[in-house]
């Protein structure tokens, strides 16, 4: 496959935009090496990664580029002078997002004159308003990767057209503690039945709830009309409702191609923190699916008396564990007391580890069980590899992962209350209900519809799979809208 062109030559040169937080950097760069893999006997086709940093001063504002040991994929880093800034709030975040555009501008007119001319964007929802404005003012297509579930942007959908609800009844159900356990929706084409506690919530160290409904509302409506496609990690067979709805209504293809399980290390690592590789070595010392692993993902903050309490659960469980235990989970604890105290108590069954390679986690023979925070990517990932989940949901879409992971998918068990203010998941249920996933005839059940999600997931990118079909499609569509990259002179502006 061909790197650089001459006059008249076809390709694709892929620039890949994500929003700078761990839940969204993963399947981006997941996405981006699924596009290499499938089009490498189709042309020439590159992909330039930016990485977010922080300048040191204001006259930092320099790109650097490294290449991928096959030069097909590149990263460039970019600079965002809020990257690192504990910012107010997230509607200080979004705005500070639009300092990016004039860089990104300049950075693809630099390509356009001593490289390969930029023929794609593919970004993140989140980073609708500056990437779809200079993809608009430079005429570039660009394809929107939504990173959450297709029910998720469905949810939105409904939102955006004020018909069948509006923001005001979705802030008026999260909002009244009294009434969580009510039913929010029923009978809404492609949504489950929903409870007021399922709704997406953004109650963090901030409440950002509405900011994010607002935000996420707007940039919805500008992917529908000025996106070129929107691109989704899920599967038809996953979420048939929800991805039918879409790809019917919506005035721009949206293309469901997952799952993205794709191995990230090395060049192409997007780990904002160092994975102990340790852990691996602990478990192949384990009996197959006798360990539980635990992890809340980035940035789940558990109290001290949850804490606590979880621990004894987990202990008084007898089960081997490991345990993801990162710096900042726990108020008024630090993480090397926390960690021995862990270690300490375990008797041998557990490990304890501030970050961990998830995938090879999950795809471990003696891997039987998780406790998660249900994010898309851990949920996707437990699919993929087969695993149950013990659902331990905290904010975002994660409450809404969890209702399909328990009572659509039926892999998976709930505590009765997590992330909730005030209420505390007592030790005895936490133990009960980790014995029931990793011992108990429940347990044997929802291990077997886990695995047969797993086949389904696999089926999805084998010959005349749903995923393949639709990235298959997604390509030509791609190939189609930049009259397949014809290089000319007229490429390099001024």
């Amino acid at each position: 496959m061909a790197t650089h062109t001459t006059e008249g030559e076809r390709y694709l040169h892929v620039l890949a935009v994500p929003f700078p937080a761990q839940g969204h950097l993963t399947p981006l760069m997941r996405f981006c090496k699924l596009l290499l893999k499938h089009y490498q006997n189709r042309g020439s086709l590159r992909v330039t990664f930016l990485d977010f940093y922080p300048p040191n001063d204001s006259a930092d504002h320099s790109f650097s580029f490294k290449f991928h040991h096959d030069r097909l994929l590149q990263r460039v880093r970019f600079p965002f002078p809020n990257f690192s800034q504990q910012l107010p709030s997230l509607q200080t975040f979004f705005d500070s997002l639009l300092c990016i555009e004039s860089g990104l501008h300049q950075l693809i007119q630099f390509f356009n004159c001593h490289g390969l001319p930029v023929t794609c964007l593919v970004t993140d929802f989140m980073t609708t308003f500056p990437t779809q404005d200079v993809a608009d003012k430079l005429g570039i297509s660009r394809i929107a990767l939504f990173t959450s579930s297709a029910s998720r942007l469905l949810l939105i959908n409904y939102a955006s057209q004020n018909d069948t609800f509006s923001i005001e009844q979705v802030m008026d159900a999260i909002n009244s503690t009294e009434r969580r356990d009510e039913v929010f929706c029923d009978s809404v084409p492609g949504l489950p039945r929903l409870l007021n506690k399922d709704l997406p919530q953004f109650k963090h160290i901030t409440d950002d709830t509405r900011t994010v409904w607002e935000f996420a509302n707007r940039s919805w409506k500008a992917c529908n009309s000025r996106a070129h496609a929107v691109v989704l990690n899920t599967f038809e067979e996953l979420e048939p409702s929800a991805c039918g709805l879409l790809s019917d209504d919506c005035d721009v293809p949206v293309y469901d191609v997952g799952l993205w399980i794709e191995s990230l290390s090395g060049d192409t690592s997007t780990s904002m923190r160092e994975e102990d590789e340790r852990c691996i070595g602990w478990l192949d010392q384990q009996p197959t699916s006798s360990v539980l692993y635990i992890s809340f993902g980035s940035t789940t903050m558990l109290s001290k008396g949850q804490f606590e309490a979880l621990l004894h659960g987990v202990i008084d469980s007898q089960q081997r564990f490991l345990w993801v235990l990162r710096p900042g989970l726990i108020d008024d604890i630090d993480y090397c007391s926390a960690s021995k105290e862990i270690i300490s108590r375990s008797e041998n069954r557990g490990f304890v580890v501030d970050w961990a390679p998830q995938l090879r986690v999950l795809s471990h023979s003696s891997v039987g069980g998780f406790l998660s925070h249900c994010g898309w990517n851990s949920t996707i990932e437990s699919i993929a590899n087969g695993v149950p989940i013990l659902c331990w949901p905290y904010f975002a879409d994660q409450h809404m992962n969890a209702r399909f992971i328990v009572d659509e998918w039926r892999m998976g068990l709930q505590f009765k209350h997590t992330g909730e203010g005030g209420y505390l998941v007592e030790s005895y249920e936490i133990e009960t209900a980790i014995r029931s996933l990793m011992e108990g005839e429940e347990g044997s059940i929802l291990r077997k519809n886990a695995h047969a999600l797993k086949q389904k997931s696999s089926q999805c990118f084998e010959s005349s799979g749903s995923s393949l079909l639709k990235l298959d499609a997604l390509i030509k569509d791609m190939e189609t809208s930049i009259q397949c990259g014809t290089v000319s002179s007229s490429s390099c502006k001024s």
